[in-house]
């Protein structure tokens, strides 16, 4: 990839995301009361997540089949 395409991809995905995160933080912030209510709930359901989901990798580490040496 030439490095004119590279940075011009690079850029538009940057400033996509940049205008999704901005976007966000302005929904959230206008919903800290729910966050302020909600935190413990929020927390152990993110943390549940992340340990089902290491759990997963986990899981298919060790039920990977061994492919043969060509």
């Amino acid at each position: 990839m030439k490095i004119r395409d590279f940075i011009l991809f690079t850029a538009i995905g940057a400033t996509a995301w940049n205008i999704i995160l901005a976007l966000l933080g302005y929904f959230f912030y206008s919903q800290q009361g729910v966050f302020e209510k909600y935190y413990k709930e929020m927390i152990v359901v993110i943390v549940a997540i992340g340990g089902l989901y290491a759990l997963y990798l986990i899981y298919m580490a060790f039920t990977k089949k061994k492919r043969p040496k060509a």
